[in-house]
This record gives C-alpha cells, sequence and structure tokens, in this order.
C-alpha cells in the first residue's frame, strides 16, 4: 500500500511562498465575508495596507489539518513605487508583471479554498486542475489576462474572477451558487449558456460593458443576488419579472433610467440600488412589500408613485433633490424614523405627514408655502430646523410637539403662537432671523431653557421673562438696545 507524506503539501506551499517573495504565515484570515463581492474586497484591502502604515504585505496565508493544505489566502501588495501609481490614478490591470505563481500549486490537490489577491502577479492556468476547489476567487491586477477555463472543477461553489479574458466553460459548472465576474469584455459572450446553471444564487457582473443583459439571465430560476453595479447596462427587460427568487438587485451606476413594471413580480425582493440616471419607479412598487429601504437620493424622479404607501416595512426613505410633491399615501409608511425634503421641490407637505408616529427627525423643504397642522402628531422629533424656510406664522398645533428640545425658527416669522410655553422639554430657542417684535407671556413656562437667540426687531420683554432662571447663554443682535426692554 502506499502512504502518501502530508508534510509534502507544506513544502509545495513553502516552495510557492519562496518563489513569490512572500513569507508563509499559517494564520488564515477570513476577511472576505464583509464585502459584497470579492473585488471590492480586493481594493480596499490593498488599499488599506498601502495607505495605513506603507506597510508591505505579501504573505501566503494557509490552513491546514495534520499538513494537508485546505485553504490558501496569496496576498501580495509590496511593488515598488505602487503608493505613486495608486495616488496617480492607475488602473490596478496597468501594472507590469513582477511575479509568476508557480505551477506546483495544482499539486495541492486537497485544497478547497483560494484566495488570490496580487498586484502585478502572472496567472497559471494550472490553477484550472485543482479539482477538489469549492471557492476560488482570483484578483490579479495585472496586464497579464487571466485564460483557461474551470471545466474541471465541477465541485466550485464560489468563484470569483477578475481581469478574465475569454473564461470557457463557466456554464458547465452546475454545482456554482455564486458568481462574481470583473471584466472589461462583453459579458454576454461568457453568459450564452447560463440557464444551464441552476444552482447559481448570486451574479455579480460589475463594471461590464454590454449594455443589454443577456436574455438567458432571466432563465437563472434560483437567482437570488443580481449586481449590475457601474456597467453600461441601459435597460432591463420586462423577462426581469421571472426572477421569482431574487431579493437583491444593484443597479447603481448603470444607464438605466427606467424599470418595467414587470419587476413587481419578484416579490422577494428586499434591496434595489438605483442608478443616478433612474427618472421614475413602477407605478406598482407598492407591491414589492419585503423592501426595507428605498434610497432615491441621486435619481432624477420628480414623483412618488400612490402604492409607494404600501411599502409599510420601509424603515429608510431617501428622495431626491428633483422631487415636486409627495403623495398622501406617504403617511403610511410609519415605520421611517428620519425624512429629508430639505433640497426638494416640494412646496406643500401633505397633512398625512403626521401620521409618521415613530419619526425622529425631519426636514422640511426649503420652498414649503406653510407648516402641516398635523405636526402635532410628531412627538417623537427633539430637534426641528426651520431657519431655512421662509414663513410668516407657524401653525398653533407646534405647541403639541412635547418632545421638542431644540427649536429653530423661520425667516421672517412675525408671531409665536401663545402654546409656544407648552413646548416644556425645550433648550435651545433661535429666533435670530424672525422679524418678532414681541414675545408671549407663555414663555415663561420654558423652564428648562438653557440658550435663547433673539433679533433686533424685538421691541419688548414679557413680565415672565424672568422666569427663565436656568438660561445660561442669552444671544442678542444689539445688546445696547436692550436697556430697559424689560421695564417697557
Amino acid at each position: 500500500m502506499k502512504v502518501r507524506n502530508n508534510k509534502t503539501q507544506i513544502r509545495i506551499v513553502n516552495d510557492i511562498a519562496r518563489k513569490l517573495h512572500c513569507t508563509l504565515n499559517k494564520n488564515f484570515i477570513e476577511s472576505i465575508s464583509p464585502y459584497k463581492t470579492y473585488l471590492s474586497w480586493a481594493k480596499a484591502y490593498v488599499t488599506e495596507q498601502l495607505f495605513s502604515n506603507n506597510a508591505k504585505k505579501s504573505e501566503v496565508y494557509i490552513y491546514e489539518d495534520n499538513g494537508i493544505v485546505k485553504k490558501m489566502n496569496i496576498i501580495q501588495v509590496d511593488y515598488p513605487n505602487i503608493l505613486s501609481y495608486l495616488k496617480d490614478n492607475i488602473k490596478f490591470n496597468q501594472l507590469p508583471d513582477i511575479y509568476e505563481i508557480p505551477e506546483e500549486i495544482e499539486k495541492l490537490t486537497d485544497l478547497e479554498q483560494l484566495n488570490i489577491c496580487t498586484l502585478g502577479v502572472k496567472f497559471t492556468n494550472k490553477i484550472w486542475n485543482l479539482e477538489n476547489l469549492i471557492s476560488l476567487n482570483i484578483c490579479c491586477f495585472t496586464s497579464n489576462k487571466i485564460t483557461g477555463g474551470p471545466q474541471k472543477l465541477h465541485k466550485l461553489k464560489n468563484f470569483s474572477l477578475v481581469n478574465a479574458n475569454n473564461i470557457e466553460g463557466i456554464y458547465r459548472l452546475k454545482a456554482l451558487e455564486k458568481l462574481d465576474l470583473y471584466s472589461d469584455l462583453d459579458i454576454n459572450a461568457i453568459l450564452f449558456h447560463f440557464k444551464e446553471m441552476p444552482n447559481l444564487v448570486e451574479l455579480h457582473l460589475a463594471d461590464s460593458i454590454s449594455k443589454q443583459l443577456s436574455s438567458n439571465i432571466y432563465e437563472l430560476k434560483n437567482l437570488q443576488c443580481l449586481d449590475l453595479e457601474n456597467s453600461t447596462i441601459e435597460k432591463i427587460e420586462p423577462d426581469i419579472g421571472k426572477l421569482k427568487e431574487l431579493r437583491y438587485l444593484y443597479l447603481k451606476g448603470t444607464r438605466i433610467s427606467t424599470l418595467p413594471e414587470e419587476v413587481i413580480n419578484c416579490k422577494k425582493l428586499k434591496e434595489i440600488s438605483f442608478p443616478d440616471s433612474m427618472e421614475s419607479l413602477p407605478v406598482g412598487i407598492g407591491q414589492l412589500k419585503e423592501l426595507s429601504e428605498l434610497n432615491l437620493e441621486n435619481t432624477k424622479i420628480e414623483f412618488l408613485p400612490i402604492s409607494i404607501g404600501c411599502l409599510q416595512d420601509i424603515i429608510r426613505l431617501k428622495v431626491p433633490p428633483t422631487l415636486n410633491s409627495l403623495p398622501d399615501s406617504i403617511g403610511y409608511l410609519q415605520k421611517i424614523k428620519k425624512l429629508d425634503l430639505k433640497n426638494t421641490k416640494i412646496d406643500e407637505v401633505p397633512e398625512t405627514i403626521g401620521d409618521l408616529y415613530q419619526l425622529e427627525k425631519i426636514q422640511f423643504p426649503f420652498g414649503l408655502k406653510f407648516l402641516p397642522k398635523s405636526i402635532k402628531n410628531l412627538k417623537k422629533i427633539k430637534s426641528l430646523d426651520l431657519s431655512y424656510i421662509n414663513l410668516d406664522f407657524i401653525p398653533f398645533a407646534i405647541g403639541d410637539m412635547t418632545g421638542l428640545q431644540h427649536l429653530k425658527l423661520p425667516i421672517g416669522l412675525l408671531t409665536l403662537p401663545n402654546n409656544i410655553g407648552e413646548l416644556r422639554q425645550l433648550k435651545y430657542l433661535d429666533a435670530s432671523l424672525t422679524n418678532l417684535e414681541k414675545l408671549p407671556d407663555s414663555i415663561g413656562n420654558l423652564i428648562r431653557l438653557h440658550q435663547l437667540t433673539l433679533p433686533s426687531s424685538i421691541q419688548c420683554l414679557p413680565d415672565s421673562f424672568g422666569n427663565l432662571c436656568n438660561i445660561t447663554k442669552l444671544e442678542l443682535e444689539k445688546p445696547r438696545k436692550w436697556w430697559g426692554l424689560w421695564r417697557k
């Protein structure tokens, strides 16, 4: 009987490290998981190592069991003058070659996980002979294109590949569950047979140059994550509605302006990242009830569909500056805690805004004509800044916002409602931009007030002003004018 010497694999790894001018480290690191794609991890890792302490990082990390190597990381970022390359925004794949992964790597026949993150290292096709690999992540920033194909890797479930040239036979990897491709090629040429991959759950095609997705993508019935960020994709076909298991759809950085109405058939969608070019939302987006966040911050959207009120599990809503109005149905989004309308084109906020009982912070739009009376229901708001809005008056209802601790009053405000004294938690009151000539008697009830800023237009102070014994800072625009005001 032939007995294998398990120490042979360790010797092979040592030889690989020596030829790559790396050191061997047996403490295998699991640092990839927080990142969405292997490429994002690789770039973050390289940047951190080079800019944090200028340390050179060139190591082979291994995990071995009784001499059998099953996991391996090749991390190499020590390149002469690499800092100047990065600072000059030179692309990673323009770096010249300095090392070559030794062909001996194919002898590590027990290897199940291999992660390669290198700068300027030549790739070897011998890696395609590691038939026991379950996870393979390759990020070789080099002008040497990666060629060949992983047809023999029948056990492979996780495959990430950067700088691919023409990877053949990916569709033959029937066990594949996650695929991350980064290439400057037309990705559809690689994805021609993708409908034959029944187990694919995640597909990351960031930065691809295809304008339109291959129709085969929409045949991946088990797909849960489709990542097209920063690609040149211009259109999503109605067939996307076939992806019934889709949970995550990443479109940021694409050229897509609209989504087909059929996307509402993807009932399990939890997250969508929208591109800046997005001009409208599907009318029936409210049927995507699993969505927990809607970030439209940099889009060109002008109106929100009425059905948005059906997204009652939304926790975060970010709206774009192009937004012209809010639908009344906004009041059904009762889990939202923060709403920023400041830079929008909205001039009227619906009364249903008061139904957002969980709101802790709200910024009203610049062009607001009046405050809705329903603000009295927003009891959890502690800070309210109206100092950038032109308003002659504020509603009596503001006295019911009993949670307020900080209040900045609008530009040009002429009068304060007498029930302002009901805001007994108020600690900071800024009226510096108003045109107030007097303060209501109830101002004396604000006994927790620490800081008060008043405008030069004030003509007299009420007797109750003396009750404000906790004020530590009183700001007056023209202090000399104030001598004797109290007696007036």
